[in-house]
């Protein structure tokens, strides 16, 4: 015992197995602020026009089709981004538009449920959603040159 220590039998057989440690999370509060800011555009993919809209600081894209730019098209799709953010519990206080005159055109009734319409200057963007809309073209011509065949119309707005 003296040259080789304690058996490894004994020292087997008197341990007792260590509790595991538990690492303790202390859990922060989440603060994500619910006053919201609404950037749309329309945006065009082989002629087919979308309507993107980008809710920040949140940084939430939403995207959906359009048959077109008209007013009776655009409105309820507007109602849509905008009930979104509600259900997901984000007040939508100011809508960021680059001149669409169709979005223009719904000022009134916007404004009578308290959002406020801010239209871009001429010429001017909103480099927000325009980011998103080069984000969205970027992927979908990524899949449209990484298949074996010719996608479609149909399979490329999906793919939006």
């Amino acid at each position: 015992e003296a040259i080789f220590g304690k058996s490894t039998a004994a020292i087997k057989g008197k341990t007792n197995m260590k509790a595991a440690v538990i690492s303790k999370t202390i859990l922060a509060a989440r603060t994500v602020q619910v006053q919201q800011k609404l950037a749309v555009d329309i945006m065009f993919v082989m002629g087919k026009p979308f309507l993107v809209g980008l809710l920040y600081p949140l940084e939430l894209g939403l995207v959906t089709e359009l048959a077109d730019r008209s007013l009776e098209e655009i409105g309820p799709k507007l109602q849509v981004f905008i009930a979104t953010a509600a259900s997901k519990g984000f007040d939508v206080l100011e809508i960021h538009t680059d001149g669409e005159k169709s979005i223009a055109a719904m000022k009134k009734e916007l404004q009578e449920i308290g959002i406020e319409i801010e239209p871009s200057g001429p010429g001017q963007h909103i480099p927000q959603v325009e980011r998103l809309i080069q984000t969205i073209k970027k992927r979908v011509r990524a899949h449209r040159h990484d298949l074996p065949f010719t996608m479609g119309k149909v399979l490329t707005e999906k793919c939006v």
